[in-house]
C-alpha cells in the first residue's frame, strides 16, 4: 500500500515529491464493501525541518515530527520533543592542569592589581598632603601680604592727596625777593588740585605774576586786586591752582630715572 501512494502523490503533485513529507492509513469499511479508502496526510518538508532544527537550537530531542488529525480533520503540525539529558564532561589530566594554571594566573593577576592600586592610592594621598600644606602656607601668607597692603595703600592715598606744605614751599621758592605776603590761604582737599589766594606786597604786579607763572605747579595763574601803595609798592591779590600730586608724581619720576641713569652710569 505505500508503494501504491507513492505512485499515486508522484503522479498528482504538481511539485516533486521530495520537497514533501506524507504518511497514509486505509479508513475502516463495512463488512463485505470491496472499495478501499486511505487517507493520505501530507506536508511541505521545509516547514517539519524548521521545527526540528529549532527544537535541536534549544537543546531539545525531538521525538516524534507530523501532523495532527481530528475528526473534522488536519489540525496543524505537531512537535514532540523531550529535553536533552546533561552529561558531565569528563576532562583530562591535562585539561586538568591548564585550568588549574589559569586560575592561579587569575588569581596573582588580581593580586597585582589591587597591590598597585593601593601604591597609587597612597602616592597620591601623600602627593594631596603636600599640595594642601602648601596651599595653607600661600594662603597664610596671602593673608599675612593682604594686612599689610592696606597700609600701604592708605599711606599712598595719603601721598597722592594735595598737600598745603608742598604748594608752600613752591610759593616760598617762587615769589620774588621784593615781594611779600602777609595773608594767604591753601585749600588742598583729597584731589591733585588745591587752590591758593595771596594777598601781600610787590615791587610790581606784573613781576610777581610772571615769577609765579612760571612755576611749574601752578597753573591758572590770575591777578585779582592791585593797589598801589607809594612810588615803589602795590599791594596785590592773586589766585592760582597748584597741582599737588601730579607734580610730585612728575618730580619722583625724574628722581626714579636719575637713580636708574647713576646705577647705568
Amino acid at each position: 500500500m505505500a508503494n501504491i501512494v507513492r505512485l499515486y502523490l508522484e503522479r498528482e503533485l504538481p511539485l516533486p515529491l521530495a520537497r514533501f513529507y506524507f504518511t497514509h492509513r486505509e479508513l475502516p469499511r463495512a463488512w463485505g464493501e470491496p472499495t478501499v479508502r486511505v487517507q493520505i496526510i501530507i506536508t511541505r518538508r521545509d516547514v517539519i525541518d524548521g521545527l526540528l532544527g529549532t527544537a535541536k537550537a534549544w537543546g531539545l530531542r525531538p521525538v516524534v515530527a507530523g501532523v495532527a488529525v481530528g475528526t473534522t480533520g488536519i489540525a496543524g503540525n505537531v512537535l514532540a520533543v523531550q529535553a536533552a539529558r546533561w552529561r558531565p564532561t569528563t576532562l583530562s589530566v591535562v585539561d586538568r592542569r591548564l585550568l588549574q594554571a589559569g586560575a592561579v594566573l587569575g588569581v596573582l593577576c588580581a593580586l597585582t592589581v589591587g597591590v598597585q592600586n593601593w601604591r597609587e592610592r597612597v602616592v597620591v594621598s601623600r602627593e594631596l598632603a603636600k599640595v594642601s600644606e602648601l596651599a595653607l602656607s600661600v594662603s597664610g601668607k596671602a593673608d599675612a601680604l593682604s594686612r599689610r597692603v592696606v597700609p600701604a595703600q592708605a599711606l599712598a592715598r595719603i601721598v597722592a592727596a594735595g598737600d598745603a606744605a608742598d604748594v608752600l614751599a613752591e610759593l616760598s621758592e617762587r615769589v620774588p625777593r621784593d615781594s611779600w605776603a602777609y595773608e594767604l590761604s591753601i585749600d588742598a582737599p583729597h584731589s591733585s588740585v588745591a587752590t591758593v589766594k595771596m594777598t601781600g606786597f610787590a615791587v610790581t604786579s606784573a613781576g610777581l605774576l610772571e615769577a609765579l607763572q612760571h612755576a611749574p605747579r601752578l597753573t591758572e595763574v590770575t591777578l585779582l586786586n592791585a593797589m598801589p601803595e607809594g612810588p615803589a609798592l602795590t599791594r596785590v591779590q592773586v589766585s592760582a591752582k597748584a597741582q599737588t600730586a601730579a607734580i610730585r608724581g612728575t618730580i619722583s619720576s625724574g628722581a626714579d630715572r636719575s637713580l636708574a641713569q647713576g646705577k647705568g652710569a
